[in-house]
């Protein structure tokens, strides 16, 4: 009876581990999803990365209209019925699916972003995408 309740034990332990293995909210290489700031986490990222010349700068001249300066950012990623970000779901947001290894197409074009980077996007939408 011993041998079964550890066998059982084991059985029930890889389970719970092999979940936690496939909980997007965590990655082994960042933190888990604390909360995310808007203005303090994805809007830098934004400048660094998207807001730029050619790109995604300003509400007249963004590519597909969509405008990650600072000022614009927030209102042209939530419009509704764009998809662009829907928030508490990363993986139907198109925001999030180009910037993850197999999007189309990939931004930003200047390479992907780091794991950590991408993850702090993905842990902000799963928040509910918040202006904060």
């Amino acid at each position: 009876m011993k041998t079964g309740g550890a066998i059982l034990f084991g059985l029930i332990l890889l389970l719970a581990l092999s979940n936690c293995a496939n909980d997007k909210s965590k990655d082994n290489n960042c933190q888990t999803c604390s909360t995310v700031s808007f203005k303090n986490d994805i809007i830098p990222l934004f400048a660094a990365n998207c807001a730029l010349s050619g790109c995604h700068i300003s509400a007249s001249g963004a590519n597909h209209n969509v405008a990650l300066d600072s000022a614009n950012a927030y209102t042209s990623i939530m419009r509704t019925g764009t998809g662009i970000v829907v928030a508490g779901n990363p993986n139907n947001s198109i925001l999030y699916m180009q910037m993850v290894p197999g999007g189309s197409p990939i931004m930003p074009p200047t390479g992907q972003l780091d794991a950590c980077t991408s993850h702090k996007i993905y842990c902000w939408i799963l928040q509910g995408a918040q202006n904060n």
